[in-house]
């Protein structure tokens, strides 16, 4: 079972060769290995980039519900003032109403009265109304 020198030859090239092929493999499996590791980096950087995207979203929402809310407060507080003032002119408005009507009324009474004046000669006369006669 002895090799020849042929033999031998002829594996020394076969391995060689597969040497060969070997350093060509391994060297398109570290650059496949690098292309991955790059990929890898940039998914983990457009995934960092995507949470911080989210994260300041979900912020922007939250700022505007609390914004949102506060608004509706505000609004609340706003309608129940404009009704505190239209209830407020409206009583100010009963109030000098009546007061101008005590006013008019006082007046009236402290006007001499004349006792042949008729009703169309006096100037504080209501019109449209009758006077009726005093019995006789």
């Amino acid at each position: 079972m002895a090799m020849d020198a042929e033999e031998m030859e002829m594996l020394k090239e076969a391995m060689d060769s597969m040497r060969l092929e070997n350093a060509k493999l391994n060297r398109a499996l570290q650059s496949s290995e690098d292309r991955v590791s790059t990929l890898q980096k940039q998914l983990a950087g457009r995934m960092m980039t995507d949470r911080n995207a989210i994260q300041q979203a979900s912020g922007l929402a939250q700022i505007a519900a609390g914004r949102q809310e506060k608004l509706r407060v505000v609004l609340w507080v706003s309608n129940r003032v404009n009704q505190e003032a239209a209830y407020s002119q409206a009583r100010l408005c009963l109030w000098a109403w009546g007061r101008h009507a005590l006013l008019q009324r006082h007046l009236e009474a402290a006007k001499p009265k004349k006792e042949a004046a008729t009703p169309a000669a006096s100037p504080t006369a209501p019109t449209g109304l009758k006077e009726v006669a005093a019995p006789s």
